[in-house]
């Protein structure tokens, strides 16, 4: 069935997994479960309102895992367990077993590391509140180590305009702030650039 699930095939709440805890063998069961009737159901949407209500139900439902998975590296990282499968991180190790692209697995530390410093916004974000393009946006801006300390007591003001703004309008606020916070931004190490720049005059034929 071009790899849907069958529901057949699922016994909610009652995964064995002699490595797993029960709570989490069986919230991934019901997760399971939960999708493959979906993504066996009719999606077909015919009203406006229904098709609002629609995605704001599965928007929510993604960003929670989202936040799951978040989690997860979280854990990796703080407890070392990547150490034993022969990983230098955990960005390493989940890349190659989720068979992530670089570029997709550093966007996951980024944010993993901004929403531990930001707890505000972690809560927000894992209430299915923010999405996830909205903390994976401060996760760039966190790795700014020169505005990183300004952006752990500015928690709240981030939670706030994820919650209200549209992501065109917080991308362009949280843009403005780090130039801002950052007195060494882009502007000052352009500058610094083209001052340190040697120029060759180099004259051609005709002496121009």
């Amino acid at each position: 069935m071009n790899g849907v699930l069958d529901l057949a095939e699922i016994e909610v709440g009652c995964a064995d997994d002699p490595v797993l805890s029960r709570p989490v063998s069986d919230g991934l069961a019901l997760i399971q479960a939960g999708v493959a009737k979906l993504l066996n159901s009719d999606l077909d949407v015919y009203e406006t309102q229904q098709a609002l209500d629609l995605t704001s139900e599965i928007e929510l439902m993604g960003r929670q895992m989202d936040a799951v998975q978040n989690q997860l590296f979280e854990s990796i990282d703080r407890t070392g367990v990547y150490a034993e499968d022969g990983h230098r991180g955990a960005r390493p190790m989940i890349a190659h077993n989720a068979k992530l692209s670089g570029p997709e697995a550093l966007a996951r530390q980024k944010t993993m590391k901004a929403l531990r410093g930001l707890p505000l916004v972690a809560a927000a974000f894992y209430a299915g509140d923010i999405s996830t393009c909205m903390v994976n946006r401060l996760g760039r801006t966190f790795a700014n180590k020169r505005a990183r300390e300004l952006m752990i007591e500015a928690d709240a003001w981030f939670r706030d305009h994820a919650l209200t703004d549209t992501y065109t309008f917080f991308d362009l606020v949280v843009s403005q702030w780090e130039a801002l916070a950052d007195e060494d931004g882009a502007e000052t190490r352009d500058a610094r650039h083209e001052q340190n720049r040697t120029h060759i005059m180099v004259q051609d034929d005709e002496g121009q």
